[in-house]
């Protein structure tokens, strides 16, 4: 699959978990759009569902618009079966949460919504909904003045190491329009935890599974995954195996109790 995503025609491409967005380039298409998704979105194990729109596409929680002048632009995506209603300010949750959601779902607009009008009027929309589930209007407009002092580009830009460290290798250019120096040089390794369970008659077993791993990660052909892989601290966990004397101690636990 990694391969078959590969290809020229693709113009953008990232993955949250299992869902994936991709920007292409249709312009030299000699097969129709659906043909070519059902061609490449081809496993023999996994079946794949996808939708394509040449103006507008939802991924996860956005609308991705296209403009006649080529430019996008996002909005909130909601399903339409969502009441999205927020936990009432009189339930049982503790204090410090019921005081910062307000704020905190405000920062999910700014982040979404790259119009300004749409963006104002998500946020009345939204504290209008806070408003109606008992929310005090002190907290309401303490939440609405901070969100109004926010910088979008500032709530944007990567932060963390691991995804500046990604963004490097696959979307620099992002780094490079909020000047972030390329982090491809850092020492630090990410680790990565494989958990399986413990045969203690295999000798050295964390051993042979790290060794057989990194050899098969090596045979891939491209250069950007073998480069990652270098920085990666494999580290492998073992938990408890199912065994006989494992049920027998839990069936003698209950008939005690």
């Amino acid at each position: 699959m990694h391969e078959q995503l590969n290809r020229e025609e693709i113009m953008f491409k990232c993955r949250f978990i299992d869902d994936l967005l991709l920007i292409i380039d249709v312009t030299d298409f000699n097969v129709e759009i659906d043909d070519w998704l059902k061609n490449t979105f081809n496993h023999n194990f996994l079946k794949f569902t996808y939708e394509f729109s040449h103006n507008c596409v939802s991924f996860l929680d956005m609308n991705i618009m296209l403009s006649e002048n080529n430019e996008i632009s996002t909005s909130l995506f909601r399903k339409p079966m969502s009441k999205h209603e927020f936990v009432h300010f009189n339930s049982s949750h503790p204090s410090h949460l019921l005081k910062s959601l307000p704020y905190s779902c405000g920062l999910r607009i700014i982040r979404t919504c790259s119009d300004l009008d749409n963006r104002n009027s998500e946020l009345c929309t939204l504290m209008e909904k806070f408003q109606t589930r008992g929310y005090p209007n002190s907290i309401i407009s303490r939440a609405t003045e901070k969100l109004n002092l926010i910088d979008r580009n500032e709530l944007l830009k990567p932060k963390s190491k691991l995804l500046r460290t990604f963004l490097s290798f696959h979307n620099p250019d992002i780094l490079q329009k909020y000047a972030i120096s390329n982090t491809t040089t850092i020492a630090t390794k990410n680790r990565s935890f494989i958990v399986m369970p413990f045969y203690k008659n295999v000798n050295h077993l964390s051993i042979i599974v790290k060794n057989c791993f990194m050899n098969e990660l090596r045979k891939c052909e491209d250069s950007d995954i073998k480069t990652c892989i270098e920085q990666i601290d494999i580290v492998v966990a073992f938990s408890i195996s199912n065994s006989v004397q494992k049920y027998i101690d839990k069936i003698a636990t209950k008939r005690k109790v």
